[in-house]
């Protein structure tokens, strides 16, 4: 069965009061002053040239932290989290910071199963849990050969570890959209900061963050707002039906701004459907033209095209929506890594690492063919939709040696080696 725990907020870094007052006093050199220790390192407290008053430097800078200037930015602070699933990617969805990862679950053996209790749902877990153990047992066993089946089984409040660094202002912010928008975890992640000496005496100021926008911009209301940010040219929106295990690695991209996961975690709580990342949402992005041609370039590799197209929690479900069904090679080379922003082909961006570990892959059951281009054999990219079925990308695919961008080579060496392997 599982076990519930509670969520742990530890500092691995921060900005230092003395680092924060240099930055302050730059401005004001001419009449404030840091004096030190009698070892002359040790600050102890700041002189005010002009009235000649001396203030400790804790209170100094605790005063300095009342005031909402950009200044209040300088400083930083690394945690390392230990929350549920929906909490991690309820952080993570805010773009206002970069800092963020996260410890990988996918290839671990699973010897504890803890709910993280901020999001427990006392009248779901129970269900949620029993189907997560089972399936995942069945996969470290080998009865389920399907490791996203596993992933998708996975309650939202299972409990995850991972990191973000940011600006400590900007942390208080997200905690003040937490008390607004996730009522019902705010009890425990509050308790866990009053636990970090670092994050206490932040806590205050969170009553002053509860009416701005950075409260309110990530909800379905707020999507047209999120749309026209000034900050992105030739602006891409849609709306996608997507599960959480999709959602969890989108909103790990940068400039990919998302609305709909505050209605999402909102509307489990009062429904009957099992808080698992198999649950589907509505979710609305906007991202660039240029982050969208990087993001495509990567999801359009031969190892991370799905074979699920119609899935709505692999990346498939992001690619339907750019490069439709009969798309020509010409029109959408563009989004593939192997041509350049004017079309241009580079045969030299076709990778040949890991050729090895593809090659040993296929005598898997549900192993992926190895790298067709990398092995020159359009019959690859055949048996491939054979197997699992066709879909665009797997379209351009045959496209590109249809039209002479790569041969179809009996000689390669590493589709000799394949081919040897394929008749044991």
């Amino acid at each position: 069965m599982y076990i519930i725990k509670d969520p742990v907020i530890e500092t691995v870094n921060h900005t230092s009061d003395l680092e924060i007052l240099k930055s302050w006093i730059k401005s004001r050199d001419q009449f404030l002053e840091i004096i030190y220790d009698d070892d002359g390192v040790t600050p102890t407290s700041v002189h005010n040239k002009k009235t000649e008053e001396i203030f400790p430097i804790g209170e100094y800078v605790a005063e300095l932290m009342e005031m909402d200037l950009g200044f209040n930015y300088f400083c930083n602070i690394t945690l390392d989290m230990t929350t549920s699933v929906a909490l991690r990617d309820f952080i993570y969805m805010h773009q206002e910071y970069k800092g963020k990862w996260a410890k990988t679950n996918r290839y671990e053996t699973k010897k504890e199963f803890i709910a993280s209790a901020e999001a427990v749902d006392p009248k779901k877990d129970a269900q949620a849990f029993e189907t997560y153990i089972k399936v995942t047992h069945d996969y470290e066993n080998g009865l389920e050969p399907n490791f996203d089946r596993a992933r998708e089984t996975m309650p939202l409040s299972f409990q995850v570890n991972y990191q973000i660094s940011l600006p400590v202002k900007q942390f208080v912010k997200i905690l003040a959209s937490i008390y607004i928008n996730l009522p019902w975890m705010w009890s425990s992640i509050y308790v866990a900061c009053y636990n970090n000496l670092q994050l206490r005496p932040w806590l205050k100021f969170i009553g002053k963050y509860l009416n701005v926008e950075e409260v309110t911009k990530y909800r379905i209301g707020k999507a047209n707002k999120v749309y026209t940010l000034k900050q992105f040219r030739a602006l891409y929106t849609r709306k996608l039906r997507v599960g959480s295990v999709l959602y969890s690695q989108m909103i790990r991209h940068e400039n990919m701004m998302t609305a709909g996961y505050i209605e999402h975690l909102q509307s489990l709580r009062k429904n009957k459907v099992i808080p698992n990342c198999a649950a589907e949402f509505d979710c609305y992005i906007s991202i660039s033209e240029s982050r969208l041609t990087e993001i495509l370039k990567i999801r359009t590799g031969w190892w991370a095209v799905f074979d699920d197209w119609n899935s709505n929690n692999t990346w498939a479900c992001f690619l339907r929506q750019f490069i439709p069904e009969g798309a020509d090679l010409e029109e959408y080379k563009k989004y593939l890594m192997f041509f350049d922003s004017k079309g241009n082909f580079h045969p030299e961006l076709i990778t040949r690492t890991g050729i090895d570990d593809g090659l040993r892959l296929h005598k898997g059951y549900n192993a992926y063919f190895p790298d067709a281009l990398a092995l020159e054999c359009r019959d690859l990219v055949i048996q491939r939709i054979n197997r699992y079925g066709n879909n665009p990308v797997l379209g351009l695919y045959l496209q590109m040696f249809d039209k002479g961008y790569v041969r179809d080579n009996p000689n390669n060496i590493h589709r000799q080696k394949w081919e040897e392997l394929s008749k044991e």
